[in-house]
């Protein structure tokens, strides 16, 4: 500071800052300064934290404002593929139990989710939520959630238990957040206003993007200790409805208007899919796409050892994408029963182990978790989250992946190339992993949705409730793409006498099973150019909220006829700002080509907030920025004001 100028430092990270929607767009209050007649308010030099905008980097948010971590979770499910267990013994390696119609030949290739437990016999008085309606608001503001705006947010609390009470920690939740921004609510509404929800509509709105966070569990939810069907106002407390993601006011939705029971009593088995959450911080800065994928890769895998193994070395792994069919019996969730595997169309299985026997065990999941960043096409990939097929023969020494041809049980060929992995049904945050907009740009189709189903054993034996999924090698599964030339011999063949002498042509496929030399991982690809922002220059406005003088349209006073007689409000520093200054994730300016704001009222007044505005060349907040950004103003006094 001189006799005659004065800087003032307005840093997004100040004590004193107030980030408006997001890193680049923030509110500063500085200390209070006289502004007289003359004086000059200029930018004396800007320091943008313009990370992946112009470095080529991913710059993780943090979690909270002002933070300097965010949490990254991954939600998974468990598959297997029906083929020749992973260890074959003299016991029969599974059970099966197949659907009416369908083809009973196994292995049958076919992939099967594992469901868990949701009830084991139900008391003659259970009973089951089928669906509940809940009314929409439309004359309701939506607010901004994660970034993405026209949002509006329902959190219900279910008592399942009669025994339960709102305060219970442990009670289900439904948390759903609808943005109107991209999906026409309206579409799910009947004629009174009212959305009805069920699993199948769950499963539509999942499909249709439509759900950012998807609710934690099932709507078939199983109601215990109810020897009457229960009110609304039982299972759906008032007191805990209507709550949004800020906990304080009501966003979009009203109470739950009524609910629809099923007493199925001992006739029906509940199951739904087994999922397990990895969830870790990481450091809320910019990382080398390279570093970040290896980050999530080493987080992914880490075995979780927590003191002594058990006596009973069921547990193989603690690595958490990677179990074992006896480790899954001795979870509390299947109470000591073999873990059920099913598929939509075919039936369900699962792996004969006990809980500590000799019987053999079988693998579950992967061994291996990998996401990678592909310098050449600018993606991220998820390239392994499957286990391979492998020779089980003792005198085999290559340890490449098999590829099987397996009959369909019709007279078809189906070819194996894994025995199952895992699958993703949520990614969160939202903002970093899915769509074009997001650090990863995995596509949402990523994320498998579970798709409630039912059958009849017949017999007398209960009804069998359970969740499927639709699981497709490149879009939501990993696998070993094999190319035809994995499966045949080249070699000369001579031609049979009148035909062509040419003589080139195919041996038949060899003796099955067949390892291959060479094997491509058919992964799960993002969308490419991450770096995509390859604009030349940043605008930069700069207002100051609490001045305002008036400015004369086309320069000139007005008069008494009229001619120029308009005027505006003029609060505004303007700058422009070239990329090419760019170095160690940071472009810096100084003062050139910016518009200064001079104060031509004759009574002086305070300076004491700077409103900062970081935009791309279309006048939006630029995408990809930190929020380290420092701009320096300088108040330059008018020397008959000193």
């Amino acid at each position: 500071m001189s006799g005659n100028s004065i800087i003032l430092e307005c840093s997004e990270q100040g004590k004193n800052t107030f980030t408006r929607t997001e890193p680049g767009d923030y509110l500063c209050t500085v200390p209070p300064q006289l502004i007289e007649k003359g004086d000059v308010i200029e930018l004396k030099s800007a320091f943008i934290d313009s990370v992946s905008s112009s470095s080529g980097k991913c710059n993780i948010p943090p979690q909270v404002l002002g933070g300097d971590t965010a949490t990254i979770s991954l939600t998974f499910g468990y598959y297997a593929v029906d083929h020749d267990g992973s260890q074959e013994g003299t016991n029969t390696s599974k059970t099966y139990l197949d659907f009416d119609g369908q083809p009973t030949n196994h292995p049958n290739g076919k992939t099967y989710a594992l469901n868990q437990f949701t009830s084991g016999t139900p008391s003659a008085d259970a009973k089951k939520i089928v669906q509940f309606k809940v009314p929409f608001k439309t004359g309701t503001k939506g607010q901004v959630v994660n970034g993405r705006k026209n949002c509006y947010i329902l959190v219900l609390a279910m008592l399942k238990q009669a025994s339960e009470s709102p305060e219970d920690p442990n009670i289900f939740t439904y948390r759903l957040v609808f943005d109107a921004g991209f999906n026409n609510i309206p579409k799910y509404l009947d004629a009174n206003g009212l959305m009805t929800f069920s699993d199948a509509l769950v499963a539509d709105m999942l499909k249709d993007n439509f759900i950012v966070q998807p609710p934690s569990g099932t709507i078939s939810q199983n109601l215990t200790g109810y020897t009457n069907t229960p009110s609304i106002n039982k299972l759906f407390p008032p007191s805990a409805n209507k709550l949004p993601f800020s906990h304080g006011g009501t966003l979009g939705f009203g109470n739950v208007t009524n609910i629809t029971i099923e007493d199925f009593g001992g006739n029906e088995v509940l199951n739904s899919l087994y999922k397990k959450t990895i969830s870790f911080p990481i450091i809320a800065k910019a990382y080398d796409p390279h570093d970040l994928a290896e980050l999530i890769t080493d987080k992914c895998t880490n075995v979780l050892l927590n003191g002594a193994l058990p006596a009973d070395a069921f547990t193989i792994s603690q690595n958490p994408i990677l179990t074992t069919a006896r480790t899954l019996r001795n979870d509390p969730l299947f109470n000591g029963q073999p873990a059920e595997f099913f598929n939509a169309t075919q039936g369900k299985f699962n792996y004969n182990t006990t809980q500590a026997g000799a019987d053999p065990d079988y693998f579950i999941g992967s061994s291996q978790f990998g996401l990678v960043y592909d310098d050449i096409t600018d993606t991220f990939k998820f390239s392994v989250i499957h286990s391979s097929l492998y020779s089980i023969d003792p005198a085999e020494k290559t340890p490449a992946p098999l590829v099987q041809i397996l009959s369909d049980g019709t007279g078809g060929k189906i070819l194996l190339n894994k025995s199952g992995g895992i699958f993703f049904t949520a990614l969160n945050p939202p903002e970093i992993w899915l769509g074009k907009d997001s650090v990863f740009k995995f596509d949402s189709s990523i994320q498998v949705s579970s798709i409630p189903q039912s059958f009849e054993p017949g017999g007398g034996q209960p009804k069998v409730n359970f969740e499927s999924v639709n699981l497709q090698d490149g879009t939501n599964i990993t696998g070993d793409l094999q190319g035809l030339d994995s499966l045949v011999q080249k070699q000369a063949i001579a031609p049979d006498a009148g035909s062509s002498p040419n003589g080139k042509g195919f041996d038949i496929v060899p003796s099955l099973p067949f390892a291959t030399a060479v094997t491509l991982t058919n992964s799960i690809n993002a969308g490419n150019g991450f770096t995509s922002n390859r604009e030349a220059f940043f605008k930069l406005e700069i207002k100051l909220p609490n001045i305002r003088q008036k400015v004369f349209l086309n320069h000139l006073p007005p008069t008494l006829e009229g001619f120029h007689g308009d005027t505006t409000i003029n609060t505004d520093i303007q700058a422009i700002i070239g990329r090419y200054y760019s170095a160690n994730n940071f472009t810096s300016c100084y003062n050139e080509g910016s518009i200064p704001y001079v104060y031509n009222e004759d009574e002086p007044t305070i300076l004491s907030e700077v409103q900062i505005r970081i935009l791309d060349p279309d006048g939006s907040v630029a995408e990809g920025l930190g929020n380290k950004n420092t701009i320096f103003l300088q108040i330059q006094k008018n020397t008959n004001n000193i």
